[in-house]
């Protein structure tokens, strides 16, 4: 089952933080942006890696799409490269399914991992105690 609610909180993040990577590194943003929100969303939709590898992948997909309709917005009806944002598209559609999918995938491995450690120890019902020594008191 796929969580919509992390996948819809891990695009708009994954929106934002391409805007605001976007004045540091305008070259790496997109990658750097859908791969941590995929982080975040693997992190909050399973402790399952396979599901968090979809959520991610999920998320990557929509990052992309939405990038690039903003992208295709941005330079109009231009007919000299619309060849080029083709290309574009499908290589950023493309990584951004992988790049998404490892992200997911950490984020459920570290859900995992530190969900098992952040538990307080208790005692296990599998698990028999030691049954415990009376002494006797007749004993002479």
């Amino acid at each position: 089952m796929v969580n919509q609610k992390s996948i819809i909180i891990g695009f708009l993040v994954a929106v934002i933080l391409y805007f605001v990577i976007g004045f540091i590194l305008p070259a790496y943003s997109l990658y750097a942006a859908v791969f941590l929100a995929a982080l975040l969303t693997g992190y909050m939709a399973t402790t399952d890696y396979m599901k968090g590898a979809i959520h991610g992948s999920l998320v990557g997909i929509f990052t992309a799409v939405f990038l690039i309709i903003i992208l295709m917005l941005r330079s109009g009806a231009a007919e000299k490269i619309a060849g080029l944002l083709i290309i574009l598209a499908v290589g950023y559609i493309g990584m951004s399914i992988l790049i998404g999918a490892l992200g997911g995938f950490f984020g459920a491995l570290i859900k995992l991992y530190m969900g098992e450690s952040s538990k307080p120890v208790t005692e296990s019902k599998d698990i028999p105690k030691k049954p415990e020594v009376k002494e006797d008191e007749d004993k002479e």
